[in-house]
């Protein structure tokens, strides 16, 4: 089938709506609009205002990286009291550094007219400095729900405050192109319906229908027919498909993607193995879901935890939705017993082989996860904790199952424009997203467009639609094709060279017999052409064949060109990938070395502080020690001074025993006068001894002559000092110093016994010539 190519260079408005017509689109409803843009930079009606720049801004001569938001008002004509018709909203930045090249993403929200409530958007390049401009239509809502189409933008006066520009709007409507492929001439019947989680706001349907999510064939991989794996486990566990998750639909059809690569064959046992079947009590019918028995153990990762949003939009399908056998259409509750027959059928070393293979890893390193198992652009951000592994250790793996393509007999879409094909499909198709083609954003529920407040929305606002319901598409069903299909002929190529059929031994290669191999590879050309297309060239001119031919070239020449900027693009990232990748490298092993010298050091504080407490251990033991022969010390003192004390008293009374008998011998006169002169000497020697202290004790240097026997003022001189306190004994007077002031209190408690006995042993009467205490003082 020849299809012409339609491209338009024309810049004009005029030019451009004229290019329109020509088109197949212009018999749709088209909407022309036509306005006046004005952006307002730096004025008391300032409309926009810059939110962010590069650190390279200021330097570039065409702002790169700068960035502003814009609340733009839109008038009739280009004078700013010129009537309001809307408001341009939305943010546009500059992403061109050779010319003022503008990144514009806005929506032209109109308050006024027919469109009031309205809004388009529009996404594309905008060359300030151009003359004319062009920028494409990628959606609308209210009357441009599902709009396509472009604008054309011409700066009307732009100066350094305030910038108009014209703009020129085509906008039309857009068909639900919500097909799938089909393998086998069959029908099916959808409804979009929009419920609660609630069982009483789901519409009552027949037996032979199902009631499924939005989601499950948006993000779940689910095809028509249902595949086997899944009707079966429906069946296992009792439940119809509106009844489960949507993750436990994503696990199933993963699985299905899982079996497809790896050439398994996981079945519902194998599922149950890690995941357990958990369906709430009779309010929660539409929450039952598997959870994953370890954590870190999940055959299919990647799923988002929550569906909050998209819980509410579900398809009403009838028609030939199974293959061999079909699960219930209304709800059940599973059987414990049951399921834990096919868990243990489950095949554990096949499980475990499945969970240790690195494959498919995203950008969070969590393996075989759902979006690229399924193929789907996730809608919601936040996803459910699993196990993860590094992004080296991915595995690549190519399909180890064979996808064949199997011919399609559709019926003839003019006979029936409203027909939906379906049939086995062996690839999963093209992700779309059918919220986009009912006109609602990616991020919320569709319940939440119809609670919108606005005024004026438009003709047929105020129409009440049947609750629960979006579109119903009416298809006929159980029907046979009719027209082409019913005389279906396969087309089986024949290989000839000439009259006769091609060889494995022919060749276009042989350069030594370049018209054989010029004839077979003519005919390898026309078996793979269809008969009528090769019927329809043969009745063509050599001039319209050349002109087609040259055409065919090319395009090849455009897409091979095309290709070979993509392949030096792609070269260009994965070299800067490499040098980043080596550049993580090299930060890896700086961490890792820095890690290690902070483990060394580490292990050298902790062996200074087992030697520390070591030390202080040892220094407690020394203190102990010296605190234990100290007492010892001090035990021994306590002895010496008892000794010391007891032969002094046993001294006493020795010389008073020998006084006795000396005065018994020299008789009483002579004894008294011995005994005077005794103690006066004794007086004198004591008071020797106190001199030396007192003038030690005040710090007087040794070399003092007050140290000196003649300096000494004894108490009674002519008595003078005992025998060995004479002059030669002088000099171990030192020595005997330090003895004396070690038994200081020996010898006072000595003096002071003599002192208590001498009266004692001393008649009444001669006391007066003996010194006392009054008289030494």
């Amino acid at each position: 089938m020849a299809t012409q190519l339609v491209h338009s260079t024309i810049e004009d408005p005029k030019e451009v709506d004229e290019w329109f017509q020509k088109l197949q689109y212009s018999k749709e409803k088209v909407s022309r609009l036509h306005f006046y843009f004005h952006d307002i930079v730096s004025d008391k009606n300032q409309s926009a205002v810059e939110v962010a720049k590069a650190s390279i801004t200021k330097k570039s001569p065409t702002f790169f990286g700068l960035v502003n938001i814009f609340d733009d008002p839109l008038t009739e004509g280009p004078e700013p009291t010129s009537k309001l018709v809307g408001r341009a909203q939305g943010l546009y930045g500059s992403a061109d550094q050779q010319e003022l090249g503008l990144l514009v993403a806005m929506n032209l929200a109109f308050t006024t007219g027919k469109f009031n409530g309205s809004s388009l958007t529009v996404l594309g390049r905008n060359a300030a400095l151009q003359p004319l401009r062009e920028m494409p239509i990628i959606g609308g809502t209210g009357a441009f729900r599902l709009a396509r189409g472009f604008v054309t933008a011409k700066t009307h006066l732009f100066n350094i405050t305030t910038a108009i520009v014209e703009y020129h709007v085509v906008a039309h409507p857009i068909s639900p192109p919500f097909l799938l492929q089909s393998s086998s001439p069959s029908s099916l019947t959808f409804s979009a319906t929009v419920s609660g989680n609630a069982i009483a706001n789901f519409p009552v349907i027949n037996d032979d229908e199902i009631m499924l999510p939005v989601m499950a064939v948006v993000e779940g991989g689910v095809r028509f027919p249902l595949h086997p794996l899944l009707t079966t486990f429906l069946q296992i566990v009792n439940a119809t498909p509106s009844q489960v998750s949507v993750n436990t639909i994503r696990i199933i059809m993963g699985v299905v993607a899982l079996n497809r690569l790896l050439g398994t064959n996981l079945r519902v046992g194998e599922i149950l193995k890690v995941y357990q079947y958990m369906c709430p009590g009779e309010e929660s019918k539409t929450l039952c879901y598997l959870k994953a028995r370890n954590l870190q153990q999940k055959l299919v990762n990647g799923l988002p935890d929550t569906n909050k949003g998209y819980d509410k939009d579900y398809l009403r399908v009838s028609g030939d939705w199974y293959t061999e056998s079909k699960c219930r259409s209304s709800f059940g509750k599973p059987d414990p017993s049951r399921l834990a027959v096919y868990e243990g059928q489950a095949d554990s070393d096949l499980v475990r082989r499945v969970l240790s293979t690195n494959i498919y890893v995203d950008q969070r390193g969590e393996p075989r996860s759902a979006p690229l198992l399924l193929r789907y652009e996730p809608q919601i951000r936040s996803f459910l904790e699993g196990p993860t592994v590094p992004r080296s250790q991915e595995v690549r793996v190519e399909t180890t199952v064979p996808v064949l393509a199997v011919p399609a007999d559709t019926p003839n879409s003019e006979e029936d424009p409203e027909f939906i094909p379906v049939g086995q499909v062996s690839e999963m198709a093209p992700p779309i997203n059918p919220f986009e083609i009912m006109g609602r954003a990616t991020g919320g529920s569709s319940s939440g467009a119809a609670k919108g407040k606005g005024k004026g929305r438009g003709k047929g606002a105020g129409k009440k639609r049947h609750k629960g319901y979006l579109r119903v598409f009416f298809v006929r069903t159980d029907c046979p094709a009719e027209g082409a299909s019913a005389s279906f002929e396969p087309w089986v190529p024949r290989l000839l060279f000439g009259d006769g059929p091609i060889s494995i031994h022919d060749t276009v290669l042989d350069e030594t017999e370049t018209e054989l191999s010029a004839h077979v590879a003519h005919g390898l050309a026309r078996a793979a052409c269809l008969p009528g297309d090769m019927n329809q060239w043969d009745g063509m001119s050599s001039a319209q064949i050349f002109r087609h031919g040259t055409r065919g070239m090319m395009m090849a020449t455009q897409s091979i060109l095309a290709m070979e900027s993509r392949v030096l693009k792609m070269t260009d990232e994965l070299q800067k990938k490499s040098t980043d990748y080596k550049k993580l490298e090299d930060q890896h092993f700086v961490n890792i070395n820095m890690m290690k010298e902070a483990e060394t050091l580490a292990r050298a504080e902790a062996e200074s502080r087992k030697k520390a407490e070591a030390l202080a251990r040892a220094e407690e033991e020394s203190r102990k020690k010296a605190e234990v022969e100290l007492a010892e010390l001090r035990e021994k003192v306590r002895k010496l001074e008892s000794e010391c004390i007891a032969s002094i008293e046993k001294a006493i009374e020795d010389g008073k025993v020998q006084g006795r008998v000396e005065g018994e011998k020299s008789g009483y006169d002579g004894a008294m006068e011995e005994a005077r002169t005794q103690f006066r000497m004794v007086y004198n020697t004591g008071f020797r001894k106190g001199w030396k202290s007192a003038l030690t004790k005040t710090e007087h240097p040794e070399t003092s002559e007050l140290f000196l026997r003649s300096n000494t003022p004894i108490p009674y001189p002519q008595e003078g000092l005992q025998d060995s306190d004479n002059e030669v004994a002088e000099a171990g007077e030192g020595e005997a110093d330090e003895e004396d002031e070690e038994d200081e209190e020996v010898e006072e408690g000595a003096e002071t016994g003599r002192t208590q006995e001498a009266p004692q042993s001393v008649p009444v009467e001669t006391t007066a010539d003996v010194p006392g205490p009054s008289s030494g003082q």
